[in-house]
């Protein structure tokens, strides 16, 4: 039996409008996962091809 203690935990969010620390602990994850893939280039660096 695993003890419920020994369980990680984590989020995956999508905003880039949020705090994800205070959102963890509201559903006590003990990792987050930012997905960025739809999210505008502006908010991430740009993909450059390597030649």
């Amino acid at each position: 039996m695993v003890n419920v203690r020994d369980v990680v935990t984590s989020i995956l969010f999508t905003s880039t409008h949020i705090d994800p620390l205070p959102l963890a602990a509201a559903v006590q994850a003990d990792y987050v996962h930012p997905c960025w893939e739809r999210v505008e280039s502006t908010f991430r660096p740009a993909h450059r091809d390597m030649d």
